[in-house]
């Protein structure tokens, strides 16, 4: 038998079907780390504030004592609270309308011991505005009396003839 010659070739057929992924390969070796990164700049350690004798707008007034090591102390508002009766004056402490702008700061002014305002007498002129008012102390005597200090004489006392319900001036004083 014989073979004739070989026809052409047909035409190719259509592409099948995407087959399923395979599964994913092995994670490759991790990299080494990188190098260590310079020091950053240091921040400037806390000190803790000192202070002195002197206003301070910080702490919201004058300061007119200070401990030795400058950490603590007393602060007088530089202005008075107002005209009060003695059970009146805490009152007229708290409100901060009564206050400097810098006393406005702090709510945690009160009125002044017995010993604390003659220390703010002591400094007077230096606080200021006081002029030849007579001031409440904190410090009661019995029932119906209080310490007071007269700011042109200095005079303190406390009598019956002078009581809680009288008018008299009120300045603050705050700790630190």
């Amino acid at each position: 038998m014989h073979t004739g010659p070989a026809g052409a070739d047909g035409i190719d057929g259509q592409d099948g079907a995407i087959g399923a992924q395979g599964p994913a390969g092995a994670d490759g070796i991790d990299g080494q780390d990188g190098a260590v990164g310079a020091q950053g700049l240091s921040g400037t350690p806390y000190v803790e504030p000192t202070y002195t004798i002197g206003i301070s707008t910080d702490l919201g007034g004058y300061i007119f004592w200070v401990s030795t090591d400058g950490k603590h102390g007393l602060v007088a508002e530089t202005q008075d609270q107002g005209l009060s009766t003695w059970y009146n004056a805490q009152n007229l402490i708290s409100d901060p309308a009564n206050h400097s702008t810098n006393g406005q700061k702090f709510r945690d002014w009160r009125l002044p011991t017995k010993h604390e305002l003659n220390e703010m007498y002591l400094s007077s002129s230096a606080i200021g505005n006081f002029g030849t008012k007579t001031y409440w102390s904190s410090f009661l005597v019995g029932n119906g009396s209080a310490w007071r200090q007269n700011f042109l004489s200095g005079f303190q006392f406390f009598g019956t003839n002078f009581l809680l319900t009288d008018f008299l001036f009120v300045r603050s004083v705050r700790e630190f």
